[in-house]
């Protein structure tokens, strides 16, 4: 009776138990690099020239880097 119990219990360890379960991947295949930009102090120290300048070109750098995050986003729906 033992052994029948024994082989029965041991059987059930036999079998494949394996849950699948779901697992977020990610589906971003490239990391986009947020520009460089300068800090508040550093612009107010600049002439009115070149403190334009800078926060113009600052501008299409960060509206570019935004444009790419947002491709990425979309393509990740």
């Amino acid at each position: 009776m033992r052994a029948i119990v024994c082989v029965l219990l041991l059987s059930g360890c036999a079998t494949d138990q394996t849950a699948k379960v779901p697992v977020s991947v990610s589906c971003v295949k490239e990391e986009i690099v947020k520009p460089a930009t300068q800090d508040e102090k550093a612009i107010l120290e600049m002439d009115d020239y070149a403190a334009t300048l800078t926060v113009w070109t600052e501008r299409l750098k960060l509206k570019a880097y935004a444009e790419r995050a947002e491709a990425v986003i979309q393509a990740c729906k």
